[in-house]
């Protein structure tokens, strides 16, 4: 089985979800992972808050690079992508994983991910779960997500979204059932696709992701033109708490230990 996975985080103004995702990952993973952040666009708020927090990342082993691309005009996944591949071409394990800083992994998530790799030419992705209220937000979305998140452990109103820790990751336990099933990349259009676990040969040989809005739904497009099938992990859980724009998710009583608090602003 493979020690660990080179994860790339592109990271923009809403640092309380790139908080709350590095608290998770550090307190639940148990490989040897890499964790990159990378900056999608320039950005002086958030620069310098990982100048503030530099101590801890080098402590953690969390690098933090800047993409090259500087052009400030293009709003959303246009810096996103070109961060993930900047971030992908720096990475020095054999399987990259990419996500979004707004998600929250559940226990062992990259164990139960791992332990399934049987083959570098299959692209592996866990289940992916947003909140009730993201789906209820956005009518037209059909059968997208394969769970969501229920609103009786939601607390707030409208487009508040808050989660205690504990309540997130027992109901992860219990929603994770063994087994994987596997689909041609591209297939379902608009699920199944982030975060996603890809062999660096493939990600060379594919281009990495194309600049543009969903640069996700696009990638899974071109891998599936290219060939590729993917495995998705039935229990390896990521709770993708913004789902929609104009969420605000927060996660409550976090227990990692001794991870910087010290974020107040966010992104929509």
């Amino acid at each position: 089985m493979i020690d660990g996975f080179s994860i790339a985080i592109p990271i923009r103004r809403r640092t309380i979800c790139t908080t709350a995702c590095l608290r998770m990952m550090l307190e639940y993973g148990r490989l040897d992972n890499e964790i990159l952040l990378c900056l999608d666009r320039p950005d002086p708020f958030v620069k310098e808050w990982t100048q503030k927090h530099n101590k801890w990342l080098n402590n953690h082993n969390i690098k933090v690079l800047e993409s090259p691309f500087k052009d400030t005009s293009l709003k959303d996944q246009f810096g996103t992508a070109n961060a993930s591949n900047f971030a992908w071409r720096h990475a020095s394990k054999e399987w990259l994983m990419c996500m979004d800083d707004d998600m929250y992994v559940a226990e062992d998530f990259d164990y139960n991910l791992a332990r399934r790799i049987r083959d570098k030419s299959m692209v592996y992705v866990p289940v992916n779960v947003v909140p009730e209220i993201a789906v209820e937000r956005t009518a037209d979305w059909g059968e997208w997500y394969h769970l969501t998140y229920p609103r009786n452990l939601t607390y707030g109103n409208k487009y508040k979204f808050t989660v205690r820790e504990s309540e997130w990751i027992s109901w992860a336990r219990e929603k994770a059932v063994s087994g994987v099933y596997r689909e041609r990349c591209g297939e379902r259009v608009l699920g199944h696709w982030m975060p996603l676990v890809i062999h660096q040969s493939v990600f060379l040989e594919s281009g990495g992701f194309d600049p543009g809005v969903g640069r996700d739904i696009n990638f899974d497009t071109k891998l599936g033109e290219m060939g590729f099938e993917k495995t998705v992990v039935r229990d390896s859980l990521f709770l993708h708490a913004k789902g929609h724009h104009r969420i605000r998710p927060m996660i409550m009583d976090l227990t990692a230990p001794d991870i910087p608090l010290e974020c107040d602003d966010i992104e929509v």
